[in-house]
């Protein structure tokens, strides 16, 4: 995964793991959070939910909370990595930070040649009560889902949002819609070969989904970020954020990316999941 040129990260700084007597200090960086997203309320499900996870060099993404003591997000926002703080933007100051204790990467899947982008992060403090969460497998063809994330922008305090629509996996389908007005653009006909040579690996760990905007992308530090609907006043989370594939006339700033995303489903972890929740 490590290959994949277009896999998010951005950057936050923290000055403390105490959420007692300071907070965190973000820096912005020159770009957007989730381009033409709409800001949640910091008192929705899925603002209360939505974290920033801050690393030993300073990057970042976005994840979410299954409980008051675990995270979920992107295998590849963790490798690598040792995740200090998981910093809550949305959450009163009396549960502002909590320190990672340990991390857990999903293993590979049988007749998969590629691990899943699914990390798991356990806390040394629990956070204030999160909403109620669940992580639903039942995932179908133009089902309408919803991403959150704390991307590059100003300081935070409720992750950006926008709709999606699960599409399909097939080659030609995603072909269609990514030279979608461009089949005589050479630059993105060469963007979409890179993406053909490395289908086999996207198929084996990434769904996709085609954002109901067409201006709206994910950006840096959305990675890890919750793929969800909210049913009935419960978080149903299906995946995390992985990113969005090149394109060089959709390309927005520096995330390189156009609203063809593609993120990392839950479904087929599901027992590792559960299981990893059960004894944490």
């Amino acid at each position: 995964m490590n290959a994949f040129k277009f896999i998010f990260a951005a950057f936050l700084v923290t000055s403390s793991v105490s959420c007692s007597d300071q907070s965190a200090i973000f820096k912005p960086a020159p770009s957007n959070n989730i381009i033409a997203g709409e800001k949640s309320a910091p008192d929705s499900l899925i603002g209360r939910a939505t974290v920033i996870l801050n690393t030993q060099n300073g990057k970042y993404c976005t994840g979410v909370l299954l409980n008051d003591h675990v995270v979920l997000t992107a295998a590849h926002c963790v490798e690598n990595r040792v995740v200090l703080n998981v910093n809550i933007p949305a959450a009163p100051r009396s549960c502002f930070i909590s320190k990672v204790a340990e991390q857990a990467l999903a293993p590979q899947l049988p007749g998969k040649n590629f691990p899943p982008d699914l990390a798991l992060l356990r806390l040394t403090t629990p956070v204030c009560v999160p909403p109620p969460t669940v992580l639903d497998s039942n995932l179908e063809i133009s089902m309408q889902v919803t991403t959150a994330g704390y991307g590059e922008g100003t300081k935070p305090t409720s992750p950006d949002t926008f709709d999606m629509t699960v599409t399909s996996s097939n080659t030609e389908d995603l072909h269609a819609l990514f030279m979608n007005g461009y089949e005589n653009n050479k630059a993105v006909r060469e963007d979409w070969d890179f993406f053909k040579k490395n289908m086999p690996e996207f198929a084996d760990i990434y769904l996709f989904a085609i954002a109901d905007n067409t201006d709206q992308t994910a950006c840096m530090g959305d990675s890890g970020g919750p793929i969800f609907r909210e049913v009935n006043g419960v978080l149903h989370i299906y995946g995390v954020v992985g990113g969005a594939f090149p394109h060089t006339e959709k390309g927005v700033s520096r995330c390189q990316s156009s609203y063809l995303q593609f993120f990392g489903p839950v479904g087929p972890s599901l027992p590792w999941l559960t299981e990893k929740l059960q004894s944490w």
